[in-house]
């Protein structure tokens, strides 16, 4: 059964570092703890002028692709592995969907920006590339083996603090149209036998819509059983 859905304000929650690193503990193999490279935004955070300047730039980097989304049997694989670590370890399974969207349809060039900004964000809070998905140009998804539904949303809500003051910083300086960041989490404390994996992006999905939808700057919740 879903629990209740609720709502937590990312002005109010701390964000946590510990997520990947319980992810990391969780899984059979060793997970490198590492930001890998992307192009040139996460230098962006240390200064104002800078994160315009190289998130600006960013958006018209040649050297990766943008994603087209990941496809169902990829987001079914990663999170099938991501259900039977859990249960071996008899630990927490979280996922969370965070996005950003302009407030009117965004350019290509605008899209990249977004795309980046988000990126960024998450591997600041994850620490490694392991727990990130992408989902759409603007979506990913984190699976976070071993952490509870707060200290995802906690996560989750750091993320979101962060896109809301880049984004916002980016929009002063004409870079980037305004945009909202929203987030949605979907938690299993330790997975019974036959779950289905796919339940939980599902439903972090659709506490994502709602999040975004009521306005954005926000992370709704749900617990499944």
């Amino acid at each position: 059964c879903l629990g209740q859905l609720s709502e937590a304000r990312s002005e109010d929650a701390p964000a946590p570092r510990s997520a990947a690193v319980a992810s990391a503990e969780a899984s059979p193999t060793p997970v490198e703890r590492r930001v890998p490279p992307v192009t040139n935004v996460q230098l962006a955070y240390t200064s104002s002028d800078a994160l315009v300047e190289r998130l600006a730039d960013a958006s018209h980097d040649p050297r990766r692709a943008m994603p087209t989304g990941g496809s169902d049997d990829a987001v079914t694989r990663r999170l099938t592995l991501a259900v039977g670590v859990a249960r071996s370890n008899r630990t927490a399974l979280s996922v969370a969907v965070v996005g950003i969207e302009g407030e009117r349809p965004l350019d290509a060039a605008d899209e990249k920006t977004a795309w980046q900004l988000l990126r960024a964000a998450c591997l600041r809070e994850l620490e490694s590339e392991q727990c990130l998905f992408e989902l759409a140009p603007t979506r990913m998804m984190l699976v976070l083996v071993g952490s509870e539904r707060k200290e995802a949303v906690a996560l989750a809500s750091g993320i979101i603090d962060q896109l809301r003051t880049v984004a916002s910083q980016l929009n002063t300086a004409n870079k980037l149209p305004r945009c909202i960041a929203a987030a949605g989490v979907a938690s299993a404390d330790t997975p019974p036998k036959n779950f289905p994996p796919r339940i939980l992006e599902s439903t972090a999905s659709r506490c994502f819509t709602a999040a975004l939808s009521g306005g954005g700057a926000t992370v709704k919740s749900l617990e499944v059983s």
